[in-house]
């Protein structure tokens, strides 16, 4: 600033005339107004210059920082375009702007001497004083009557909506405020405000709708400053939940899902299974009807499907003694229903006959039913068969074996250990 004023009172110096004693020159700034967030030329105006033998001036205005930003000068369309003449401006100084002009050709004429260029950057109806601090014409001739100026900011008032994709339902934000969506205000053009939206809000039971973007881009929190009506529009993913009910296994495919998709379910079967205790899975109802343990489901709503099962118990099986038969079900039994009427059944192998049950049946009934109250176990039994022939000596009398009448030698097939009446 130093060497900026130095270089200008030397030009002065240079150019001083010390002729006649010049008249009186009014410089003023003029009232003026600027919408916030533009760009505003601001005239300094003097009266009749001619013959006043100006071939230099320098002077500082001061104003409130909050309210205008110096950006420099304008020289087109003013006295100080006048051929062969420099302007510099200095704003380096917060709240201030100095300026300073010198040529080899005197000034004339009256009007706009530099226009002081300024953004905006107050809010609408604040005001700015516009004051010289300090103005001098070459040396100090002719001298300057200085009239301050007032600057106020303005502003056009312009219709704002803030909503969602979504819309009704849905929550914005507007300068750190929740509105419910959509919601309309006014702001004064390039003004700077704050939209947002949260990441996830709720919809209702089983329903999200998911932050994506802004249909203009930027942030989910931004500052805006438009200069004209806007819509501001956040786009949201709507989201479905999916609810797998099951007593028993861990299934799978609970969750969100966006609108549209979809979702893929499933339970392990059998499961649960210990001790010939078991449960098997036997269909889905809900939003969804099969007997398939996987499914899928689209998700344009909440939805709720439930695995059913069916509580089952063990049927063992065996034969005694090994090698004399087979039974049904097989060896090593088979799994039924809780509550079942089973039939099992014996098979003697040649050899042998079937003897009686044991385990959980008794009796030599065959076949005959178990009801599966509980995990049970059956064993068929087998006794081997014997030969036996009896006869007389001499042949050809009568005999009696078991009750029945013989008068000629007869071969039994008797199991081994039983006992008969001869």
């Amino acid at each position: 600033m130093k060497k900026f004023a130095t270089l200008v009172y030397a030009l002065i110096i240079v150019f001083i005339f010390t002729a006649s004693v010049r008249s009186q020159v009014d410089v003023s700034i003029p009232n003026s107004s600027g919408d916030t967030g533009t760009s505003v030329s601001i005239p300094v105006l003097v009266s009749d210059l001619t013959g006043q033998g100006v071939i230099s001036y320098q002077f500082t205005v001061t104003f409130d920082q909050n309210i205008l930003n110096a950006t420099g000068v304008t020289v087109d369309g003013t006295l100080s375009q006048t051929s062969g003449w420099s302007v510099i401006p200095n704003t380096n100084v917060a709240g201030e702007i100095t300026v300073g002009g010198f040529g080899f050709t005197e000034l004339s004429g009256s009007g706009v001497l530099v226009y002081l260029d300024f953004t905006v950057v107050g809010n609408p109806g604040e005001t700015s004083n516009l004051d010289f601090s300090q103005f001098i014409f070459n040396g100090g001739t002719p001298t300057a009557n200085l009239t301050n100026g007032v600057f106020t900011v303005t502003g056009t008032l312009i219709d704002i909506t803030v909503t969602t994709s979504v819309g009704s339902g849905t929550k914005v934000y507007v300068d750190g405020v929740q509105h419910d969506a959509p919601y309309s205000t006014q702001w004064y053009a390039n003004t700077e405000h704050t939209i947002s939206v949260d990441q996830e809000q709720s919809g209702g039971s089983g329903i999200k709708y998911v932050y994506e973007s802004w249909a203009h881009g930027g942030d989910r929190t931004q500052t805006v400053s438009p200069g004209s009506s806007t819509t501001y529009t956040a786009n949201l993913a709507t989201q479905y939940y999916l609810t797998v009910s099951s007593d028993h296994d861990t299934p799978s495919g609970q969750g969100w899902y966006n609108s549209g998709t979809t979702a893929n379910f499933s339970v392990t079967t059998p499961t649960d299974e210990s001790g010939n205790t078991r449960y098997q899975f036997t269909r889905w109802t809900g939003d969804y009807s099969s007997t398939s343990p996987s499914g899928s489901i689209v998700m344009n709503a909440p939805k709720e499907v439930t695995a059913n099962w069916q509580k089952q118990y063990f049927l063992s099986t065996s034969v005694s003694p090994s090698g004399s038969g087979s039974v049904s079900p097989a060896v090593p039994g088979e799994w039924y229903d809780s509550g079942s009427n089973v039939t099992v059944e014996a098979f003697a192998n040649s050899g042998y006959q079937f003897k009686n049950w044991t385990g959980n049946l008794t009796g030599s009934d065959n076949p005959t039913n178990i009801v599966m109250s509980a995990p049970k176990n059956v064993t068929a039994n087998f006794a081997r068969l014997v030969n036996i022939t009896v006869g007389t000596n001499p042949p050809g009398r009568e005999f009696r074996v078991d009750g029945n009448t013989y008068n000629s030698s007869q071969t039994f097939s008797w199991t081994e250990g039983s006992e008969h009446t001869l």
